[in-house]
């Protein structure tokens, strides 16, 4: 078990899906681009492959930001910002909050499986999706997922530096929409589902390929 401090910001500014990178560069350029905790790019032109612990989303139509264990303290970066304001997809924003929510989580294995949704999760790249697109059986593909997603879990785990000795159960319910769209001029797909995993996880945090964007957010079904 490690325990995480968690922090969700939504700001009063409306948002489409594809201006999250947008977003994300406006306030990374409003907190300076030193801050690499604010985006997922090096001093020397790379780029971390690390797990974001600051994510970009869109929150029922509202910008919004998670945070993940010390960069939820790198976040008075943007509250004592003077202007309060930035700009991107040709206009200027307010950094009105709309909602707050600054949290501790016990992330853990559990017992009993718990349910969450996934929305625009990317579990796929040119070299797996020829594997998954050969595979015939409905059943061999959803393995296939689970595999991915499992593989995305320890990914976060190693990002909050939890391990774990224990076997990870993950099924997936149903996937209830894929989509075709752009990532990193790419095209991809993008899926919706429900899956059962024994694992305690923090609401709207992301798996897989582009969490820092908004994609992969969780969401727990609560019963």
């Amino acid at each position: 078990m490690v325990n995480i401090r968690y922090l969700e910001v939504v700001f009063d500014t409306q948002i489409q899906p594809w201006e999250i990178p947008a977003f994300r560069g406006a306030i990374a350029n409003m907190v300076g681009w030193e801050n690499e905790d604010f985006h997922n790019h090096q001093k020397n032109g790379g780029v971390k492959y690390a797990y974001p612990k600051i994510q970009y989303k869109d929150r029922n139509g509202f910008s919004s930001m998670v945070c993940i264990g010390d960069t939820v303290d790198q976040m008075y970066l943007v509250f004592t910002d003077s202007k309060k304001k930035i700009s991107f997809s040709g206009k200027e924003h307010r950094l009105d909050v709309k909602e707050l929510r600054l949290n501790s989580f016990d992330v853990k294995l559990t017992k009993y499986p718990i349910r969450y949704k996934i929305k625009r999760w990317l579990p796929l790249n040119q070299h797996n999706f020829k594997k998954y697109d050969g595979l015939d059986d409905i059943d061999a593909k959803t393995k296939m997922l689970e595999g991915i997603l499992v593989g995305n879990l320890l990914s976060f785990f190693k990002g909050i530096h939890l391990w774990v000795d224990e076997r990870i159960v993950l099924d997936f319910v149903k996937i209830t929409k894929i989509q075709p769209l752009k990532f990193k001029k790419q095209k991809v797909l993008a899926f919706d589902g429900v899956f059962d995993v024994n694992v305690a996880l923090p609401d709207h945090i992301g798996l897989g390929k582009g969490v820092s964007v908004g994609f992969g957010g969780l969401e727990c079904v609560k019963s």
